[in-house]
């Protein structure tokens, strides 16, 4: 299993994705080829400049590319 604890902090949704047999599965689950999409939930936003964040959890069960990725209580970007 990867630790993928560290992505995760408050207002921020994961949704991984085993690469190999193309199923979704608990992030908690997540094994090499696992791809992760990090995005804000409902009534937070991005801290960045970006919405979300993908990565790949590579042979060196590490993900990548890394980027850090955090959301802030807020309006919806339907309200900006």
């Amino acid at each position: 299993m990867v630790n993928y604890d560290h992505l995760l902090i408050q207002g921020v949704k994961a949704e991984c994705i085993n690469i190999d047999s193309g199923n979704s599965i608990n992030c908690s689950q997540s094994v090499v080829n696992t791809h992760a999409t990090l995005r804000c939930e409902m009534f937070y936003t991005s801290k960045y400049r970006f919405p979300s964040v993908d990565m790949k959890c590579g042979q060196d069960r590490r993900w990548t590319p890394y980027r850090p990725f955090a959301c802030e209580t807020g309006k919806s970007i339907k309200e900006k």
